[in-house]
């Protein structure tokens, strides 16, 4: 059986003022239909770059400059607008990451549901109503009809990314994409959101690309998963205890010299290439790992005072005549009460200090009349 979605050597740029950003480096996966494929790795790999291409939602910053994403023998990275908008949340739907910001907080929740549903079918305002009904009751949602007159902002979070799960699952997709589902919600929903996610592959065959940083979550709901670091896919296998070491390079581990690591070249990063992003002035930098820790320019030009010592000099005590002396102040930890008249007289000095004076400030009218004293007292 073929895949219902193969991505072959996708690449996607960024366009900056200082120059274009691979953000994609020829991502290339598959997904089968009824499979839960998670996607897994570190803030600002791309995770979620390769899900916005698949629908070709990506900011007007962001281009696909090189690939192919396949569905049902088409490309989407070529087909009109029209053709996607057919696409679309009716065949491929997707989850984004913040349920309460995807909801529009001034159109009720029921509204929101029919407006997709109007979208791609042509049924009645009742009928549409009605499977809105049928999508938030399928989502274990309390009162259905109650919850469809509230708005987004009525509800707790759970609720909403229930209502984003109803939204994106009303016309029985093929893919569903899913980014962070569970990344703000406590442990009992995220079971429960969980626990759906599980029921629409099992019910309905929908295949489902799980964009997550939790490893529990992966551990429990993914057949396969695939890790992405710094745009590029360099896992992808089945869900298995480890019995590899992994693809993804430390700073411990680099076929060249890190900056700031100790090891050296004798330690090598196994199949990854020893070299940094491209960058616009990447020519004018040393080949060296992507993992390794960066240095800002000023700092490397900045000889550092270890450098300058000798290595073989032996560390000097200084001698108690040169020893700085502490300061003999210490705060007084008592608490201020009735009965302690140190304290007392504390506060009201530093009351009297931080109160004006008579003389820069003479007392108003109204302080005169109400007999206001000046300066502060405590006694």
């Amino acid at each position: 059986m073929p895949p219902v979605l193969s991505i072959e050597d996708l690449s996607v740029e960024y366009r900056t003022r200082e120059g274009p950003i691979r953000a994609l480096r020829r991502a290339s996966l598959t997904l089968e239909r009824g499979q839960i494929l998670a996607l897994v790795g570190e803030s600002g790999s791309g995770k979620t770059t390769l899900g916005l291409s698949i629908l070709r939602i990506l900011p007007r910053s962001a281009s696909v400059t090189s690939g192919r994403v396949l569905y049902q023998r088409r490309d989407i990275t070529e087909l009109d607008r029209e053709e996607l908008q057919q696409i679309r949340g009716d065949q491929i739907s997707m989850i984004f990451q913040d349920p309460i910001a995807g909801l529009n907080p001034i159109i009720s929740v029921g509204d929101q549901v029919q407006e997709v549903i109007t979208s791609h079918r042509a049924v009645e305002k009742r009928e549409a109503r009605e499977l809105a009904l049928d999508a938030l009751a399928q989502m274990r949602l309390p009162d259905p009809a109650r919850i469809a007159k509230a708005f987004p902002g009525e509800l707790s979070g759970g609720m909403c990314q229930r209502i984003m799960i109803a939204i994106a699952t009303a016309l029985d997709p093929q893919i569903l994409i899913a980014d962070e589902p569970t990344s703000s919600l406590d442990v009992t929903v995220q079971a429960q959101i969980l626990y759906e996610l599980e029921r629409l592959r099992d019910e309905r065959g929908t295949a489902i690309l799980l964009i997550t940083h939790d490893m529990g979550v992966v551990a429990q709901i993914a057949e396969r998963v695939a890790v992405v670091y710094a745009g590029a896919i360099v896992e992808l296998d089945d869900i298995a205890p480890p019995s590899a070491p992994p693809a993804t390079p430390t700073p411990g581990r680099c076929s060249t010299p890190c900056r700031g690591s100790t090891g050296g070249a004798s330690r090598a990063c196994r199949k990854f290439p020893a070299r940094r992003p491209t960058s616009p002035k990447s020519a004018t930098i040393a080949p060296s790992c992507r993992a390794a820790p960066k240095r800002s320019p000023a700092a490397a030009k900045t000889p550092s005072r270890r450098s300058n010592a000798s290595p073989t000099a032996a560390p000097t005590t200084p001698s108690p005549a040169t020893t700085p002396s502490k300061p003999s102040f210490r705060p007084d930890r008592r608490r201020a009460n009735p009965h302690n008249s140190t304290s007392l007289d504390r506060l009201s000095d530093l009351c009297n200090a931080a109160s004006p004076s008579p003389a820069s400030h003479p007392p108003s009218e109204q302080m005169r009349r109400y007999d206001c004293p000046m300066p502060i007292s405590l006694r």
